[in-house]
């Protein structure tokens, strides 16, 4: 099960029941322990407790029991960009033969496409070097056709070496480098550090789209607005989000002799500028710090 919390004020004082009658406050979110259910933590939980989450300014609010001892939690951070450098060093090619490079795409929406290739079925046999230049030529047909998603990559021949770079950081979509039939097996050399840029708006509207998704709607059309009506529609482009993503799990009882354990996954999205939860990511980071070290 995955949940997605998009809260833009952070409560760390006071009684759960002024979280409940606060009006004021757009999507708040709080922590509680389980045994003190009336009172809004102001620092890390050190045992079971819940998190208390309310879309909007009127709706009832949410409670998500977490199991403490089971509790794993990571922050995610916008990544400094480095653009993916791949390399290839074609085998000389032989007549019939297909050689096959795919480019996968790493961001994008739930069932949205994400693959594409190239391929090159040789009419006589060739060198290393001629294979080579017959692929960087038939991807650079589909990018001189103005195709979008060849328009965020490089592809260059280099004597038997086939390249792959990432165009720019500003591109929108991120890409790797696969290869099939006659170049499988092929060792893919890393030729720079790779750090695609996340927690975008597209990340995030992604994630919000899979839980959604975790609730039985159509998440392609309003239904979707009705469940996160704060989230997937009014991320903005030009601000950049921390993630912080919870797993435990929920033991389920089914019988005297077995116990079924289910992990539950829930997202915190919290934009690092506008400072209203700031305080509230200041017990998350000491809770990151606190299972660290259990």
């Amino acid at each position: 099960m995955k949940q997605v919390l998009f809260p833009k004020w952070g409560f760390v004082t006071g009684k759960t029941t002024q979280f409940s009658s606060d009006k004021t406050h757009e999507n708040p979110i709080a922590l509680v322990h389980l045994d003190a259910p009336d009172t809004i933590l102001g620092a890390a939980p050190t045992k079971d407790f819940a998190i208390m989450f309310r879309n909007g300014k009127t709706q009832a609010p949410t409670v998500i029991d977490v199991d403490y001892d089971s509790l794993q939690i990571v922050l995610g951070t916008p990544n400094t960009y480095a653009p993916l450098g791949l390399r290839i060093t074609c085998p000389a090619g032989e007549l019939g033969k297909t050689y096959t490079i795919n480019f996968v795409k790493h961001t994008g929406l739930r069932h949205e496409r994400n693959l594409w290739r190239i391929s090159v079925t040789l009419k006589a046999d060739c060198t290393a070097n001629e294979l080579a230049q017959a692929l960087v030529a038939e991807f650079n047909k589909l990018k001189k056709a103005g195709l979008d998603w060849a328009s965020g990559i490089v592809l260059n021949a280099n004597g038997a070496y086939v390249s792959f770079n990432q165009a720019s950081h500003a591109h929108k979509d991120h890409f790797t480098m696969q290869v099939a039939d006659g170049l499988s097996g092929l060792t893919i050399t890393r030729t720079n550090t790779y750090q695609v840029i996340r927690l975008s708006c597209e990340d995030i509207k992604n994630l919000v789209s899979e839980g959604i998704a975790n609730r039985g709607a159509n998440y392609t059309y309003e239904e979707g607005a009705t469940i996160y009506p704060n989230a997937y529609y009014d991320i903005d482009p030009n601000r950049s989000y921390n993630l912080y993503t919870l797993r435990f799990a929920v033991p389920r009882k089914a019988s005297k002799t077995r116990d079924e354990v289910v992990s539950q996954l829930v997202y915190i999205i919290v934009d690092n500028i506008s400072g209203n939860t700031d305080n509230f990511c200041n017990i998350l980071d000491d809770l990151i710090i606190a299972k660290s070290g259990s």
